[in-house]
């Protein structure tokens, strides 16, 4: 694509009274995968919640696809394409994994295409496939995780944007989860990255944007985080 996919342009947004973002831009483009870094409580989490419609921007604007979100609530933005893949995983505990990829893909009407994609899912996600009457909460901590992501994959999304991954997880766990991330570019999915874990970012995405005190402090590709590593020491205290 010779246009991002998203654009976030001069974006400011909080809670109540709270300016948590200030003019913050950021481009996605088409099949790629960007990572938004930074330290925890600077404002990584509430772009995301901007980019969805969970909270409101107070200024500055959301183009995805073309198209200017500002008037689009949340499920506007989730029948657009977009969706998030949360910290935490929120799945429904108590149904199955079947029954949680249904809600997923339950802005389909067509039951054969809601078929089809639940299939697509049990294709990228094997272990998922086997068990699929086994409910959510008896699920590992990395099989959450994955289940997760088949859920916002189900409805079809043009933009996954995926919320700390690795958050809570064994380094083993993490390595699964980052495996099925990448089996997922490789079929051109599109992947915004909230990671606070710089190497696993620059390992993973295409280009960088640190975010710090809700303003962007640095951007790069993968390949200039290397040259950067003291302007991201002072910022992440590595």
């Amino acid at each position: 694509m010779t246009q991002p996919l998203l654009e976030i342009k001069d974006i400011c947004a909080g809670y109540g009274e709270r300016d948590v973002l200030h003019d913050v831009s950021i481009s996605v483009m088409g099949g790629e995968f960007t990572a938004v870094i930074g330290p925890n409580g600077h404002g990584k989490t509430t772009l995301m919640r901007a980019i969805c419609g969970l909270i409101p921007a107070r200024s500055g604007r959301v183009i995805f696809d073309g198209r200017d979100m500002a008037a689009m609530d949340p499920a506007a933005r989730r029948v657009a394409g977009i969706a998030m893949v949360p910290q935490g995983d929120l799945l429904f505990p108590d149904m199955t994994i079947r029954e949680n990829l249904l809600i997923g893909s339950n802005i389909e009407k067509s039951a054969a295409r809601r078929a089809d994609k639940i299939a697509k899912v049990f294709e990228i996600f094997p272990a998922l496939a086997s068990r699929q009457k086994q409910v959510a909460y008896t699920l590992s901590g990395g099989e959450r995780r994955m289940l997760s992501i088949g859920r916002a994959l189900a409805a079809d999304s043009k933009l996954l944007i995926v919320d700390e991954p690795s958050l809570g997880l064994s380094p083993r766990l993490v390595d699964d989860v980052y495996a099925a991330l990448t089996s997922l570019g490789e079929i051109g999915v599109t992947i915004l990255l909230v990671e606070e874990n710089v190497t696993r970012a620059q390992d993973f995405t295409e280009q960088l944007y640190l975010v710090d005190q809700g303003k962007v402090a640095w951007s790069g590709t993968a390949q200039d985080v290397d040259s950067a590593a003291g302007i991201l020491s002072t910022y992440l205290g590595a």
